[in-house]
């Protein structure tokens, strides 16, 4: 009797288990299938190859291709979307010469295949640099591939103003912190941070009279950057304010890294003007010092810019918000 009551009660536990895990799978099923739809204009850009661009479909994937790529951008669709809705985005950014490749996630959740663009920069190895981005659920998973992934970086290039403003142009790079000044009707922009820009010579450099203007300091070595630089040409500008110009300057050396510059100052080789930041170690080391100028008071912004009305502003703030952080 009580073995028969056992294998009843375990009976309607079975059952009830089971029809658990049924409406479980059924609330699965109808979640998943539950979805954003794409729009037909959306499925046409999806299907159809346009001027300049290439569309082609695989089993996971839709790619853009523009006649002559510069980058390779992977996307992670937003989740329950139907990923071809994305495809007006990847066209639009095909059209900036990016190589773009639209994934297609096991029931529109990338959640479900976070490593999803693993493996697809080498499948086109004539495209050196590549983006991650995504919508909603897709960005997040995105930006955790990437944490999981280090050794995808971004490139880092040092160099004056004028080269910067060019490659930006070109498309060489994506972004950059400018020190000097540039057409804000080209280029989107936030200002990184605001520094001094200072007079600097060596601690054992002497002056004929303390302080001193800047017409005072015209038969002084002048150490320069070379033509293009920021720094040079927010001297100029400033210069030029007070009807003063470089050719004032009776020695005058132009040197293209702001490193020789400092060696050649704690030598004592001649005097310069610089941010501020730049010469910190050597004033609080005792090496150089500020020159009191009773003419010379100024504040410039280092600027971080982006070309205008880019498709990719929203990421580009955000590595720009980054930055902020550990400013």
């Amino acid at each position: 009797m009580r073995e028969t009551k056992r294998k009843k009660f375990w009976k309607r536990i079975l059952t009830a288990a089971a029809a658990v895990l049924a409406a479980a799978v059924l609330a699965c099923v109808l979640y998943i299938g539950n979805y954003y739809h794409a729009e037909e204009s959306a499925l046409e850009a999806a299907a159809y190859s346009g001027q300049g661009i290439t569309v082609s479909e695989e089993d996971d994937r839709i790619i853009f291709t523009p006649d002559s790529p510069r980058a390779g951008l992977i996307f992670y669709p937003g989740g329950k979307v139907q990923y071809e809705a994305y495809a007006p985005l990847m066209e639009a950014c095909a059209e900036q010469g990016l190589l773009c490749v639209l994934l297609h996630m096991p029931g529109n959740l990338a959640v479900l295949d976070v490593n999803a663009a693993e493996g697809i920069p080498e499948e086109y190895p004539h495209i050196e640099s590549w983006y991650m981005s995504g919508h909603s659920l897709g960005g997040s998973m995105a930006a955790s591939y990437l944490s999981r992934h280090p050794g995808d970086s971004l490139s880092l290039i040092i160099s004056n103003t004028d080269d910067l403003l060019k490659r930006l142009r070109t498309g060489d790079i994506h972004f950059a912190l400018v020190e000097g000044n540039y057409d804000t009707s080209e280029f989107d922009s936030h200002i990184y941070r605001t520094e001094p820009f200072i007079p600097v010579c060596s601690t054992r450099h002497s002056l004929p009279n303390e302080p001193c203007r800047i017409r005072d300091l015209f038969n002084e070595h002048l150490l320069l950057r070379e033509p293009g630089s920021g720094t040079r040409d927010i001297l100029e500008k400033h210069l030029d304010m007070k009807n003063i110009r470089l050719s004032d300057f009776t020695h005058i050396t132009e040197i293209g890294s702001m490193h020789v510059i400092l060696e050649l100052l704690e030598k004592n080789l001649g005097i310069s003007f610089l941010y501020e930041a730049a010469a910190l170690q050597g004033i609080q080391n005792g090496t150089l010092r500020r020159m009191p100028l009773k003419d010379f008071e100024l504040d410039h912004d280092f600027t971080f810019i982006w070309n205008r009305g880019s498709v990719f502003s929203d990421i580009y703030l955000k590595v720009y918000e980054e930055l902020r952080r550990y400013q």
